[in-house]
């Protein structure tokens, strides 16, 4: 009778154990996750010419481009708001939705969507079929770039400090400098989001998201 309660105990530890080594390894896998940064594209050193969005020539321009139900994107709106609130309309700033061709109306008018309308000064378009994010070469929700007055790329990058984290991070304080005429030396940060919806892009991350 000892021996068998010995045996039971044995083995209620051991899976026990399992049990331990499960959740620590899905805590790694979510955190892993949280922290992984998309792959950041090559773009352009010069806006591009072919764009139907108008470059201020008195103060630098930000573009973000978002995917309308990217979860990863809710913080990203977050610190641009936040960003608008610290430079004071010192730049002119869009927000580039992608949207697949064939999609109806209403696929894009998401909380993230109506959050990037509620952004003071920031000028919210739906750019169909990810033409205007093919021309800038941006394949990644949350990915933002800003150029000076001239046309010349200053930052590419991300504005969170992890994948759905919002929080002091280096873009948004890189950002904030820039706009603020601040001497700085970072000109990248990574990016935490989902693939944009470019089915005419012939990258291999540029794959149609439609969730």
């Amino acid at each position: 009778m000892k021996k068998k309660i010995i045996f039971q105990d044995k083995k209620v530890k051991f899976f026990f154990l399992l049990w331990l080594l499960a959740i620590g390894y899905g805590m790694y896998i979510l955190t892993s996750y949280a922290n992984k940064p998309e792959q950041i594209a090559t773009v352009s050193p010069f806006w591009p010419q072919n764009t139907r969005l108008a470059l201020a020539k008195d103060r630098p321009t930000i573009v973000l481009f978002a995917h309308p139900k990217c979860p990863c994107t809710r913080a990203t709106m977050g610190e641009l708001a936040l960003l608008m609130t610290q430079t004071q309309n010192k730049a002119q700033v869009y927000v580039l939705f992608t949207k697949p061709k064939d999609f109806p109306d209403e696929w894009q008018q998401t909380d993230i969507w109506e959050s990037a309308k509620n952004i003071p000064e920031a000028k919210v378009v739906l750019d169909l079929a990810g033409e205007e994010a093919n021309k800038f070469q941006v394949f990644t929700s949350g990915q933002t770039l800003v150029y000076n007055s001239k046309g010349k790329l200053l930052f590419n990058g991300g504005i969170t400090i992890a994948r759905g984290h919002s929080g002091d991070n280096l873009g948004r304080s890189t950002i904030t400098r820039i706009i603020n005429n601040d001497t700085v030396t970072i000109e990248n940060t990574p990016v935490f989001g989902c693939t944009l919806c470019l089915p005419n892009s012939d990258q291999p991350a540029a794959q149609t998201n439609k969730f």
